[in-house]
């Protein structure tokens, strides 16, 4: 029972970790994209 328990919450870690490194690796793209999408306006613009 107990070792169940423990690789449960192995389990369960391991979904939160990549979970994390995925909306990481999101939310840098997000920011990439904003960036470049500014400094095209910005270019477009001046």
């Amino acid at each position: 029972m107990k070792i169940l328990q423990e690789e449960n919450i192995q389990h369960v870690e391991h979904q939160i970790s990549t979970r994390f490194q995925l909306d990481s690796i999101s939310c840098l793209f997000f920011v990439l994209g904003m960036f470049m999408s500014a400094y095209l306006l910005h270019h477009f613009i001046l």
